[in-house]
């Protein structure tokens, strides 16, 4: 059976799921099979996850149907699905909406009825304080779909309507453009590689002395890596002169957090209030967020990423002021998880077997990292946990080869060579002889402190 339909369900928010029954009622009735099957997915959805098909519920809930049958009740399900996603999502844009619907009043010849949702749009265009790249594709939008129609109003405006097409499409063009150079200087040094033909060929079509300042100061910010045009960016940001929940707003904040990373890993900055007041901010704007939580591999990340740069008082205070906004089942768990791992990263290994101990885990991803923290604090305790860190670390590598088809194969050789590296340093720990280099391995989690460990020998 298709898991398609399982897969998207699987994702959904509590509100979108009364979006959709809302939506499937509109195609059919509550008796029928199409409702019933939404309703025996819903009853399972903290399950769906786990759910690879939907031959369960095939044989318990509709076994007087056929196989092709029930397939072809999915395959109906399913195509609703997708036309409420395009639906669900298209009402979060309201311009261009309303864009649509210039479009469709024009192919009709409803000219007038064009002109004042035309109108009516161009008036809450001119209402907001602040740009944002969304207003200016969807105006550019508006002009071309009022221009290229049938619409009288092109001639009542003689050449001047042409003239808000360009005017409205180069504005447009010209951010959008420097959005993508920055995205080729941060993707191509993630990657090292130089894209040096695209950088050429967007570059000469960026007129810098047009672009609002934020964007400028992302292209310097990217292209020469300096922390002065950091600080600049980010008075933008708090100074609020960025349309909030714009993309160029998401952007600029992304980029500042990264940037400042970067820095401070070459020595060019350290000033750990700018970055948990970036974190901070990026919070409580919802740019790290989706669907208004932010994900648990997302959450336990960032506390990695402050670990490295703030005291340690900095990071658990920031941990207990969102943990309740991680996308999770379970806070509790979640939190638990981010405390161990702001202690691993200052050296408090004592403290993450208690914080660990009897936890549910929702995601692989955080179970296995769960895991390793554990295999290290084992380690690091010493001679208490000696019969513990053998057994741990044989039940590390069956789960990760349980877990294998659902780990990325770096995420899966990272892990399972931690375990080799711990074994091995444990080995020669006991033996008081011997060394061990962490470079031997392409792929090893947590290589700083596995780094440590062997300069230490």
């Amino acid at each position: 059976m298709t898991s398609k339909l399982i897969s998207c369900l699987a994702v959904l928010s509590k509100e979108e799921w009364s979006s959709f029954r809302k939506y499937l009622l509109m195609k059919t009735g509550e008796e029928s099979d199409n409702y019933h099957l939404f309703k025996t997915f819903q009853k399972r959805k903290s399950k769906l996850a786990d759910m690879k098909n939907a031959d369960q519920i095939w044989q318990g809930e509709f076994s007087q149907m056929s196989q092709k049958s029930f397939a072809n009740l999915m395959s109906r399900v399913t195509g609703w699905l997708e036309e409420w996603l395009v639906f669900f999502d298209a009402q979060k844009h309201n311009y261009q909406q309303q864009v649509e619907l210039v479009e469709a009043y024009n192919k009709r010849g409803l000219y007038t009825l064009a002109d004042k949702v035309y109108h009516k749009i161009l008036k809450e265009m001119n209402a907001e304080e602040k740009e944002s790249i969304e207003r200016d594709s969807a105006l550019a939008s508006l002009y071309k779909a009022q221009y290229y129609s049938d619409n009288p109003i092109k001639y009542a405006l003689g050449t001047e309507l042409l003239e808000y097409v360009v005017h409205s499409y180069t504005n447009y063009s010209n951010k959008q453009s420097a959005i993508y150079l920055a995205e080729l200087f941060n993707w191509g040094e993630i990657k090292h590689v130089d894209f040096i033909t695209e950088k050429k060929r967007i570059d000469h079509s960026i007129n810098r002395n047009e672009l609002p300042l934020a964007y400028s100061l992302l292209l310097e910010l990217v292209s020469k890596k300096e922390a002065t045009y950091l600080y600049q960016l980010t008075d933008e940001i708090f100074n609020n002169n960025i349309q909030q929940e714009s993309i160029i707003h998401m952007l600029v904040i992304m980029y500042s957090i990264n940037y400042y990373l970067k820095l401070f890993n070459k020595g060019s900055i350290d000033d750990p209030e700018l970055l948990i007041r970036l974190y901070n901010y990026a919070m409580k704007t919802g740019a790290l967020f989706t669907n208004g939580k932010i994900p648990i591999v997302r959450f336990h990340n960032t506390v990695n990423a402050i670990s490295t740069c703030v005291p340690q008082k900095d990071c658990d205070a920031f941990i207990e002021m969102w943990a309740d906004r991680v996308s999770a089942a379970d806070i509790e768990s979640s939190k638990r998880v981010a405390l161990a791992l702001s202690h691993f990263y200052y050296e408090n290994y004592s403290k993450i077997v208690p914080l660990l101990q009897g936890i549910h885990y929702e995601d692989v991803y955080v179970k296995i990292r769960s895991n390793s923290l554990l295999l290290i604090a084992y380690y690091e305790e010493g001679e208490a946990y000696d019969d513990v860190l053998i057994n741990h670390i044989f039940n590390l590598r069956r789960q990760l080869k349980r877990l294998k088809a659902k780990l990325s194969l770096r995420t899966f050789h990272a892990h399972y060579n931690l375990c080799d590296f711990v074994e091995k340093l444990a080995e020669i720990s006991w033996r008081k002889e011997g060394q061990l280099d962490h470079t031997t391995y392409p792929y090893l989690f947590f290589r700083n402190w596995a780094k440590t460990k062997s300069s230490a020998q």
